[in-house]
């Protein structure tokens, strides 16, 4: 592999900063182990090819337990929220090829992978640069007929583009998970528009409506942001009110930070630190609420659930995870330990909660 030319901002880093042996973008990581090599040969190199699909005969490395994976389908961004720095970052949004992608689902198959979990800043734009057309759809189609996979997960799926095509897929292919992360952020119009966000709060209820309607059962989470520049205190009220009436299953909240570069860190009526921690606080204890009456409801029912392994802090305790809940995030099904090999799917009735862990038992043959 060839170091790309330097030019520009490139040459002008090397120049200004001496100690830097190489430099590599973030589309080139699988020629880290080359820079390396030749960074220790005397040479200071720079690979910016900017090509994302690594090259068909990469061997994919698991970072996470081996039942199972993330699977990238797609690079950068062009959402252009104005407070998220990406895609100046990652650049513009390009689709992994499919061909690709399956290689690599199929390569972590036969790995003994049982759950992949698809990921992107924006898994519903997937297909849409290179074909003209939104292909998730088809994509999971091909993905659900791979021996070996059990679990087909939809991660970071932003809600404008959420079509009947995709609702579709999810709710007829058993494979793929009755779950969502959609990144909503704000419960108030005019935030909403602020951040460069796509849709209204109407629209958005009227999404998570036809979500539930069509897909019985689905777990669905979202993330939103805090102390935006511009939300008065009558802003941060309505957003509560919103979060009664979205009820999500699981939400994570983030405090506004101001990115260099990005439109709204230059917006005026930044909003003060401390108020920003304090909404957070609140933000947490509503949600909070939320989750426990859903946890309440889920008690005396069964669910197929993914062992993952025994649980580091409490002796005794193996770990699993139903379909709503997601690697990392969401927490657990504990029930007591049996002699089950990570991977495996059993059936588990719920007999507790313990804030957003479940505790269960197995339904042993």
């Amino acid at each position: 592999q060839g170091a790309a030319t330097l030019v520009g901002d490139t040459t002008s880093i090397l120049l200004e900063i001496p100690e830097l042996d190489g430099i590599f973008g973030t589309n080139d990581v699988h020629a880290v182990a080359v820079a390396i090599r030749r960074s220790m040969a005397g040479e200071r190199v720079a690979f910016l090819q900017g090509e994302y699909d690594a090259p068909e005969d990469a061997k994919r490395l698991l970072a996470t337990a081996s039942h199972m994976a993330y699977l990238k389908i797609a690079e950068g961004c062009d959402n252009n929220c104005t407070y998220c720095a990406i895609p100046a970052i990652r650049g513009h949004y390009r689709s992994r090829g499919r061909i690709a992608i399956l290689a690599e689902a199929q390569q972590l198959a036969a790995a003994g992978v049982k759950e992949i979990s698809l990921i992107a800043q924006d898994i519903t734009l997937y297909g849409l640069d290179r074909s003209g057309q939104l292909e998730l759809p088809e994509l999971l189609e091909e993905l659900v007929s791979i021996r070996g996979i059990e679990w087909i997960r939809l991660l970071y799926a932003y809600p404008e583009r959420l079509d009947t095509r995709i609702i579709d897929a999810i709710a007829r292919m058993d494979k793929v998970c009755n779950y969502l992360d959609l990144p909503l952020q704000h419960g108030v119009d005019r935030i909403l528009h602020r951040m460069g966000r796509k849709l209204t709060v109407a629209q958005i209820v009227e999404l998570l409506d036809l979500l539930r309607t069509q897909i019985p059962g689905i777990s669905l989470r979202s993330s939103f942001i805090v102390g935006f520049p511009g939300e008065t205190e009558h802003d941060f009220q309505k957003l509560l009110e919103f979060l009664h009436i979205a009820r999500l299953d699981r939400t994570g909240f983030f405090v506004y930070s101001q990115e260099e570069g990005t439109a709204a860190a230059r917006f005026h009526q930044q909003v003060p630190e401390s108020i920003k921690q304090e909404r957070l606080a609140e933000a947490i204890g509503v949600q909070s609420e939320i989750v426990t009456k859903k946890q309440q409801a889920l008690v005396g029912q069964q669910f197929a659930a993914m062992v993952d392994g025994r649980s580091a802090q409490e002796e005794g305790v193996l770990l699993l995870r139903t379909y709503m809940q997601a690697p990392e995030v969401d927490g657990y099904v504990r029930v007591p330990q049996f002699n089950a090999t990570p991977g495996t799917i059993v059936r588990v009735t719920i007999n507790g909660f313990e804030g957003y862990d479940l505790l269960g038992k197995v339904n042993l043959p």
